[in-house]
Formats: structure tokens, sequence, C-alpha cells
């Protein structure tokens, strides 16, 4: 039984990741096609890297990645796209948990700057 749901979390966690590649390309194509505007605005980034993180959590820990992150209080605003900036974050978190090696582990400092870091202990070549 374990095995069976092991299974269909995996291809759960496939589906995800080639619906979010879909998104991702259609995005880039009507960017490129000039479709759509892209309205920029102050966005407060916290919650957009807050989603992006406990979207990616269950890819880091099926990979046995220590994922952790750190909440700011203080609103972090730049100017920008909310939605673009979502799916930046995501593209980033996915590529990081889709490149570091098995037993790595990445945080952030909870002094509300935006300091992303990875770091594996395991040896080069042993992914």
């Amino acid at each position: 039984m374990d095995e069976w749901r092991d299974g269909v979390r995996q291809i759960q966690n496939e589906l995800m990741r080639m619906t979010q590649l879909l998104d991702n390309l259609m995005e880039l194509a009507r960017a490129d096609a000039g479709v759509e505007a892209c309205a920029f605005e102050a966005v407060d980034i916290n919650p957009l890297l807050a989603e992006a993180c406990r979207r990616a959590m269950p890819l880091a820990q099926d990979k046995g990645l220590d994922f952790a992150g750190a909440d700011s209080a203080a609103p972090m605003e730049v100017r920008g796209n909310a939605l673009l900036l979502e799916r930046l974050f995501a593209i980033l978190l996915d590529n990081a948990v889709k490149y570091t090696t098995r037993g790595a582990r990445s945080s952030s400092p909870p002094n509300g700057r935006a300091t992303p870091r990875l770091s594996s202990s395991a040896t080069p070549g042993s992914a």
C-alpha cells in the first residue's frame, strides 16, 4: 500500500511540474508575441516568496532536501508584476530543487533581507 501511495505522490508531483512548465512556456510565448501588456506596480514580494516556498516544499522533501525559509514581518516592496514575479520565484525554486544534491540545506536569514543560499554536505557527483 505504501508503494502505491508513493507512486501516486510521484505522479502528482510530476503532473504539477509539467503543468508549471506548460504555464511558463505559454507565458513566454505570449510575452514574445507582445500579446499581453505587463502592468508594473508596487508589490510586496513576501507573500509571493512564501507561496513559492510552500509549493516547492513537497518536491524538496521528496528529494530529501532540507528546505527552510524565514518569514519577514516588514514588507519587501519592488516595482513589478505580481503574477510574473510569483512565476519567477516558482521557476527559481524548482530549479534549485532539481539541481541541488540530495541532503542539501537551503535557508534564508530572519533579518528580512532576501538572501537565498543553497548548501550541500554531499560530495560533488554524489547526487
